[in-house]
């Protein structure tokens, strides 16, 4: 099912496993929250964001059905925090949640690398190695205007972040987007074709095991970015 939505097989196992985490932890919820967690437990929308900054990121959940939409956030190992939102405050909250505002856009071409050296030279310019993950790029076939603007931009980010954004049109079939990117601040938004926290933490942990995937990079502006976002969300998540 997975293969004919388009998405890798662990979004559909981390959704089912996210259901069945939530439908336990009922058992032992106060009355009050059990609506919320059955919102979570079978959502018919669920957004997961992690955003990356120094170094460190954070995930935050948020799953919808067409009428109420619940924030759930770890606040420690084994422990969740529920809070309830408005429906049309969706899309909303994942902007703000990413703080997606105005940059200035940067005035090179997308480009396309493979994803080890992409892996490689974002891990170099977030520890601050821009002129080494310049050289990997270039050595890769990027134009050293294209390298240099890309590692200025992830060394001196704001943040990192990536949304995955998941829904299911009928009961059987799977929906969903991931959505990714590069916040440089004056050095603007940058895009990715792939999820780019794992590369950019302190301690990367995305993998990086096909030799032959490629990556596609490019500035994008913030309402580009936005309106992905908004395009991918269905029924009464999606903006009026």
């Amino acid at each position: 099912m997975c293969q004919e939505a388009g998405l890798p097989v662990p979004a559909l196992a981390r959704l089912e496993a996210d259901e069945h985490a939530a439908a336990v932890a009922a058992d032992d919820a106060a009355p009050e929250a059990l609506s919320l967690l059955e919102v979570a437990a079978r959502p018919g929308v669920m957004a997961t964001a992690q955003v990356e900054r120094d170094g460190y990121a954070e995930t935050v959940v948020l799953s919808a059905t067409p009428t109420v939409a619940v924030e759930l956030t770890a606040v420690a190992p084994d422990r969740y925090q529920l809070r309830k939102l408005p429906v049309d405050r969706y899309l909303p909250w994942l902007l703000e949640l990413a703080s997606l505002g105005y940059r200035p856009p940067a005035s090179v071409q997308p480009f396309e690398v493979g994803l080890r050296r992409f892996a490689w030279c974002c891990t170099e310019a977030a520890r601050g190695r821009t002129g080494t993950a310049v050289d990997g790029l270039v050595g890769d076939g990027v134009s050293e205007e294209g390298a240099v603007a890309f590692a200025a931009a992830v060394s001196e980010r704001v943040r990192s972040v990536d949304v995955e954004l998941l829904h299911r049109p009928t009961v059987s079939r799977l929906a969903g987007v991931e959505v990714s990117w590069v916040d440089g601040g004056v050095h603007g938004v940058w895009s990715s074709s792939v999820p780019v926290v794992g590369f950019l933490r302190t301690r990367p942990d995305q993998p990086t095991s096909d030799p032959s995937a490629v990556v596609t990079v490019g500035p994008a502006p913030s309402v580009a970015v936005a309106g992905e976002l908004a395009a991918a969300l269905p029924g009464a998540a999606s903006p009026s």
